[in-house]
């Protein structure tokens, strides 16, 4: 939820508040920023999916992670 919030804000920001020629620019920046935190916690659950989930059923685990 989350993430689809912070989608919504990078597409109205540089649209309601910027001239024409700084949306694209502004745009590019708040997309690159909000790559930050979602790299961050994709690190992070591999971790603790690493260690919590047995070898022998890490790729069904990943499949139907991946579905959701």
């Amino acid at each position: 939820m989350g993430e689809g919030l912070v989608t919504i804000l990078i597409a109205l920001i540089p649209i309601l508040v910027f001239n024409m020629q700084y949306r694209i620019i502004m745009f590019l920046i708040f997309v690159i920023i909000a790559t930050f935190p979602g790299t961050y916690e994709f690190i992070s659950f591999s971790t603790i999916f690493q260690k919590a989930v047995p070898i022998e059923i890490m790729g069904r685990f990943n499949s139907v992670r991946s579905i959701f």
